[in-house]
């Protein structure tokens, strides 16, 4: 495509000025309305393939999150600040308000107060890296919602001894040590 594009419109440009000599068309003008009809008919085509879906469909077929587990989540009074994984962030936030996450797709750009970028500080959370010791006690999770198979999640439940409080085939919940007591003795709602 890249070396057939400027050779097309040569050809469109020399074709065009033997027909309509009085046409001046200049080849950058002609090559950017070759681009925009072959763009706007790859859109065309990219839209006819979507389908409208709901949330439950969304979490099932596009970022394998638990419906269970967000059951879970609503009937108790979760402590502190929630860890949660990039992918659900935007459907925790429909789904689940009450609870502000820690990441979303929004935050790919995003900055904290010292100018740090926040998605490698997740990566490095999530990959369970070196120094993550810092960002736990940094953002004072009171709960995270994993996948089973994150580093983290084994971490945080054999390094740091974070009780498992639900589980299914696609999440954990786990609570941190420091807010247990805190979780244990709250009384779960309808």
């Amino acid at each position: 495509l890249v070396v057939s594009l400027p050779l097309a419109v040569n050809q469109l440009a020399r074709f065009f000025s033997q027909r309509w000599p009085r046409l001046a068309v200049r080849r950058y003008n002609l090559m950017l309305v070759v681009l925009l009809l072959g763009g706007s008919w790859g859109m065309k085509w990219r839209t006819t393939q979507w389908r409208p879906q709901t949330w439950q469909d969304y979490c099932a077929t596009e970022i394998a999150c638990s419906v269970s587990a967000l059951q879970f989540l609503k009937q108790h009074r979760m402590p502190g600040q929630m860890l949660n994984p990039y992918r659900w962030g935007g459907w925790l936030i429909w789904h689940y308000p009450e609870k502000p996450v820690w990441i979303d797709g929004r935050m790919t750009l995003w900055q904290d107060r010292q100018g740090q970028y926040l998605m490698p500080q997740y990566r490095a959370v999530i990959d369970a890296q070196p120094g993550i010791e810092r960002q736990l006690d940094r953002w004072q999770f009171g709960f995270a919602l994993l996948h089973p198979g994150y580093p983290l999640t084994r971490y945080l439940a054999q390094v740091q001894a974070w009780p498992v409080v639900y589980q299914d085939q696609t999440s954990v919940i786990l609570v941190n040590p420091r807010f247990y007591d805190a979780f244990a003795n709250s009384e779960p709602t309808n």
